[in-house]
C-alpha cells in the first residue's frame, strides 16, 4: 500500500512521464538496495540505549520518520567541575 500511494504522489509530481516510467524509475533508483529500514521503535531503542530518555516518534509519513529524545546533561570533567564549584562558592560570598 505504501509504494502505491507513494507512487500515486510521484505520478501527480512527474505529469510528464507515464506511470509505468514513474514506477521504472522509482523501483530502480540507486538507494533501493542499501536503504532498508529499521522499524522505528528499534530505532527508538537504540537511542535509548545510549542514554536518551522520552524517546518517541513525532511523526511519520510513508517511509520518513521524525523521532528523538532527551539527552542527558555531559558529565564534567574534574576540571570544569572544580571551577563550577570554585564559581558556585564566590557567587555565595557576601559582596561589599
Amino acid at each position: 500500500m505504501h509504494d502505491a500511494l507513494f507512487l500515486d504522489h510521484l505520478e501527480r509530481h512527474h505529469r510528464d512521464r507515464s506511470r509505468a516510467e514513474v514506477e521504472k524509475t522509482y523501483y530502480a533508483r540507486p538507494d533501493k538496495a542499501a536503504n532498508i529500514l529499521a522499524p522505528v521503535e528499534a530505532q527508538c531503542q537504540w537511542l535509548r540505549e545510549i542514554g536518551y530518555t522520552d524517546v518517541d516518534c513525532y511523526l511519520k509519513v510513508f517511509e520518513l520518520a521524525v523521532f528523538g529524545g532527551a539527552s542527558r546533561p555531559a558529565r564534567l570533567s574534574a576540571c570544569q567541575e572544580a571551577n563550577s564549584v570554585a564559581a558556585s562558592a564566590r557567587a555565595s560570598e557576601p559582596r561589599p
